[in-house]
């Protein structure tokens, strides 16, 4: 809806020559839009007011989307739940610039989901909202696709009230997992694990929190990948704060692209920056070209440097970063 709430949403798109936002949410842009909330009837979030399942979904299989929102644009609340799938189909090729898996300006009520099996196109990744309040977890599955830079938290501002998880595991999709670089928090939006006071700061320790228990520490799990430039346990900026611990695991085992010969029209340089394959004049470590195509080594994927916390971004807490302790895994 544009100023009106809705049970529920599904949104697909199979292709498009160009769309510049997609969202699973409402509008809810302008003044006195009153918002377009899915799952909440009369503009009331409370339980008299529940509507349909409240689920919002958006999937893109083809096309080119500039940018692709789980939530709404400026005002629409969420209260079931956001999925955002980006995924191989059948006809367009599929190219999307930036993600994110909640909202614009707007807040979502739930938790976030983000399945990334396919995407040769896409620049840099928000799991969490814009600049707007996540009211629930977020996890990022990361099974294919070419990325610049890949961010669990949010891009410049709001609050998240719930636990940060990524997964990679290169099993599917129609591209190998190449990240210039992975953070397990936000681009300059601060988090904390112990919640928010009633101002909106971070609360900075356990024994200030109204909750009764912390939110789970942000987690990093590396299990199959092509290419990882670097890995952050915290966020990007010194504004990126992070209250909490840092948990990094790397398990590696090779992925479904070890050995095979790809023709990409995107691919990361040797400085990890995600580029046009025609202007790359270096490639990552262990990468090779044959013509127009990249060759993937047979060994497992190699990561450039691991860092347990931020990237200019302060982590008040421990930091962990745990390689190959999994034994049952076949480590290469």
């Amino acid at each position: 809806g544009n100023a009106a709430p809705v049970p529920a949403t599904q949104v697909t798109i199979y292709g498009a020559n160009a769309i510049n936002h997609a969202f699973a949410g409402g509008n809810g842009a302008g003044n006195g839009n009153p918002g377009a909330d899915v799952g909440y009837l009369a503009y009331m979030r409370d339980e008299e007011h529940k509507y349909g399942s409240g689920l919002a979904s958006i999937t893109v299989t083809g096309g080119t989307v500039h940018n692709v929102y789980g939530g709404s644009n400026t005002l629409g609340y969420i209260r079931g739940g956001t999925s955002v799938s980006v995924q191989q189909g059948s006809g367009c090729s599929l190219n999307v610039g930036n993600v994110f898996g909640g909202g614009n300006e707007a807040d979502i009520d739930c938790s976030v989901t983000i399945n990334l099996d396919c995407n040769e196109g896409g620049a840099v990744l928000y799991a969490g909202a814009n600049n707007a309040n996540v009211n629930g977890d977020i996890t990022l599955n990361i099974n294919s696709g070419i990325f610049g830079k890949v961010f669990c938290g949010n891009n410049t501002g709001g609050k998240i009230f719930g636990s940060l998880q990524v997964n990679v595991d290169e099993t599917s999709g129609c591209w190998p997992v190449m990240i210039g670089e992975l953070y397990a928090c936000g681009n300059m939006a601060p988090y904390s694990v112990y919640g928010y006071d009633a101002e909106g700061n971070c609360i900075e320790t356990a024994d200030k929190m109204t909750m009764d228990k912390p939110y789970n520490d942000p987690e990093i799990n590396l299990i199959s990948f092509t290419r990882i430039g670097k890995v952050f346990g915290g966020g990007y900026g010194e504004t990126a704060v992070l209250y909490g611990n840092t948990h990094v695991n790397v398990d590696p085992i090779k992925g479904s692209y070890a050995g095979k010969t790809c023709t990409l029209a995107y691919v990361l340089n040797g400085d990890d920056e995600r580029v046009p394959f025609a202007e790359a004049t270096t490639l990552p470590y262990g990468i090779t070209k044959d013509g127009y195509s990249i060759v993937i080594p047979v060994e497992v994927g190699s990561i450039g440097a691991i860092y347990g916390g931020g990237n200019a971004g302060a982590v008040y807490g421990n930091t962990e970063v745990n390689i190959g302790l999994k034994t049952t895994n076949k480590h290469v």
